[in-house]
C-alpha cells in the first residue's frame, strides 16, 4: 500500500473531484444539446458543435499526457486544466452565435481535457495495492452526474436552461478548489516497470493488434452513444416529457451504473474482462434497438435506460482491466488519454455528427436509434476478435475495479 498517499483524507479528495468532473458532465451532455436549441439552432448544427466539443478530446489529451509523463507534474496539470477551464467557460456568458460558440469550445474543453486522464493516474497510484477500490472513489463521479442531471431538470425546466453556464462555471470553480488539496508523487514501482520518456514502448504496445482491435471496438461503441448524449432529452420533450423527467431518466441510468461498480470487482473475478465487455456491447445494441420502440411507454423505458450500467458501466469496468494490464509505468498516463482520445474523443465527435445529420429535426430519430444499435453490434465483433498473448492477458490481479 502507498502509505504516503493513500490517506482518508486523499481518497476522499480524490472523490470530490470526481464527483464536480462529472456533475458538469451531467450537466453538459443531456442539456446542452436543448441550450442550443434555445439559441435557435438547428439539430445539424447542434450536432456539429457537439462534435467540436467531443473532437477537442482526440488530440489534447494525448499532448498534455506527452508532457505530463515526461515532467511527473499530474496534479499541476489537473490544477491548470480546472483552473483554465473556468475561465474559458465564463465566456459562454457573452457568446450566442455559431463560430464564437464554436472557438469557446475549443478552448474550454483543449484545458478540461486535460484532467481525467491525470486524475485517474493519480488514483491508480494513490490506491496502490488496493486497486480494487478504485471503483469505490470513481463511484463518486456516477453519483456527482446523477445528483446534476436529476436536479438539472428540475432547475432548467422552472428557471430556464439559461441557468446552464452558471451552474457549469461553479462546478469548474469547486473542481479547482478541490484539486488544490490532493498529493502525488511518482512511486518506486511506477519508475521501476518501464524506463522513463520509454515513448518507442508506447507506440509499441498500440501497434498490437489485440490494443487496436479493443481501441476500434471502443470507438464503435462510443459513435453508438451519439443520439443519447446529442438529442435523448430533446426526443423526450418531442414526445411529451419534460426537462424534469428526462433529467431523472438519466439519472437512473447513472444510479443503474452506480450498481454495477459496486458489484464489478466481484463481475470481474467471476468473469474475464473480455466476457464482461462483450456482454456489454450485446446490452448496449439491444439498448438503442428498443429506445424508440419504448419511448411512450414510461415503465418500459425506465427499464430500457438501466441499460445503462452496461452500455456504459460495465463497457468501462472492463476496458480499466485492458489498459491497466496493458499500459505501465510511465505509459500509464498516455494510455488512458488515447483511450479518452479515442472514445470521448474521436468516437463522441463522430457519434454527435452522425446522429446531427440523421435525426432530422427528430423526422429520422428512429432510423438514428437503429443505425447505433448497428455500430454496438460491431463493436461487439471486434471484442470477440481480440486475442491476447498469455502475458498480457488482462485479469482480476490487476484489476482496478
Amino acid at each position: 500500500m502507498n502509505e504516503t498517499l493513500d490517506t482518508p483524507r486523499q481518497c476522499w479528495t480524490l472523490a470530490g473531484c470526481y464527483f464536480f468532473f462529472f456533475s458538469l458532465l451531467g450537466i453538459m451532455v443531456p442539456y446542452w444539446g436543448v441550450y442550443l436549441k434555445s439559441l435557435q439552432f438547428d439539430s445539424a448544427k447542434i450536432g456539429q458543435l457537439l462534435a467540436v466539443l467531443m473532437a477537442t478530446r482526440i488530440v489534447m489529451p494525448l499532448l498534455w499526457a506527452i508532457r505530463v509523463d515526461k515532467t511527473g507534474r499530474r496534479l499541476q496539470a489537473i490544477r491548470l486544466g480546472a483552473l483554465s477551464s473556468s475561465i474559458f467557460f465564463l465566456l459562454f456568458f457573452v457568446v450566442q452565435d455559431y463560430w464564437p460558440i464554436a472557438l469557446v469550445l475549443i478552448l474550454y474543453a483543449s484545458c478540461w481535457s486535460a484532467i481525467l486522464p491525470q486524475l485517474e493516474v493519480v488514483t491508480l497510484t494513490t490506491l496502490s495495492k488496493r486497486s480494487h477500490d478504485y471503483s469505490k472513489v470513481r463511484m463518486w463521479g456516477s453519483i456527482g452526474f446523477i445528483s446534476s442531471v436529476t436536479l438539472g431538470g428540475f432547475l432548467f425546466e422552472h428557471y430556464g436552461i439559461n441557468w446552464l453556464i452558471s451552474v457549469g462555471f461553479l462546478l469548474l470553480v469547486c473542481l479547482w478548489l478541490c484539486s488544490l488539496t490532493l498529493r502525488y508523487h511518482v512511486s518506486n514501482d511506477e519508475i521501476a516497470e518501464t524506463p522513463k520518456g520509454n515513448g518507442g514502448g508506447f507506440i509499441a504496445i498500440v501497434k498490437q493488434r489485440y490494443v487496436l482491435l479493443f481501441l476500434a471496438a471502443i470507438l464503435l461503441l462510443q459513435i453508438s452513444h451519439g443520439p443519447y448524449y446529442s438529442f435523448f432529452v430533446l426526443y423526450l420533450i418531442d414526445h411529451g416529457y419534460n426537462e424534469s423527467f428526462a433529467g431523472l431518466q438519466i439519472g437512473l441510468g447513472v444510479l443503474a451504473e452506480i450498481g454495477i461498480f459496486s458489484i464489478s470487482a466481484w463481475l470481474l473475478r467471476k468473469y474475464t474482462a473480455k466476457s464482461l465487455l462483450l456482454f456489454s456491447m450485446l446490452l448496449s445494441a439491444l439498448r438503442w434497438m428498443l429506445t424508440p420502440l419504448v419511448v411512450d411507454d414510461v415503465w418500459l423505458l425506465s427499464l430500457t435506460q438501466c441499460l445503462h450500467a452496461a452500455s456504459f458501466g460495465s463497457a468501462h469496468a472492463a476496458a480499466m482491466v485492458f489498459l491497466n494490464q496493458w499500459f505501465v509505468g510511465d505509459n500509464r498516463g498516455r494510455g488512458q488519454a488515447l483511450y479518452a482520445s479515442v472514445s470521448f474523443g474521436i468516437g463522441g465527435a463522430l457519434g454527435a455528427l452522425l446522429a446531427g445529420f440523421l435525426w432530422q429535426e427528430g423526422a429520422g430519430a428512429h432510423t438514428t436509434w437503429l443505425v447505433a444499435a448497428f455500430f454496438a453490434m460491431l463493436a461487439l465483433v471486434l471484442v470477440w476478435l481480440i486475442q491476447c498473448p498469455p502475458t498480457h492477458q488482462p485479469t482480476t490481479k490487476q484489476s482496478i475495479t
